[in-house]
C-alpha cells in the first residue's frame, strides 16, 4: 500500500480521497445529467443542510440516487 503525506496547509474544508475510476465514473455522470433541473453545486449545498438525504448509504451510486442525479 502506498502511503502519501498531505500538508494541512492544503487542506481548506474537507478531505475526500476517491479512485480515478469513481472518479471518472462520476464525471461522466455530471456531463450526462447536465440537463437536470438542480446543478450539482446545488445538489451539494442541499446535502450539506441535510436536505433530500436519508441514508446510510452503502455505495455513492445509492447517494446520487438519493439526490437525483
Amino acid at each position: 500500500m502506498t502511503t502519501i503525506t498531505i500538508p494541512k496547509s492544503l487542506i481548506k474544508d474537507d478531505l475526500i480521497i476517491i479512485s480515478r475510476r469513481e472518479l471518472g465514473r462520476l464525471l461522466a455522470m455530471t456531463q450526462k445529467n447536465k440537463s437536470s433541473s438542480k446543478s450539482l453545486s446545488q445538489l451539494a449545498f442541499e446535502a450539506k443542510a441535510g436536505k433530500n438525504i436519508v441514508g446510510p448509504f452503502s455505495t455513492t451510486r445509492d447517494l446520487f440516487k438519493s439526490l437525483g442525479i
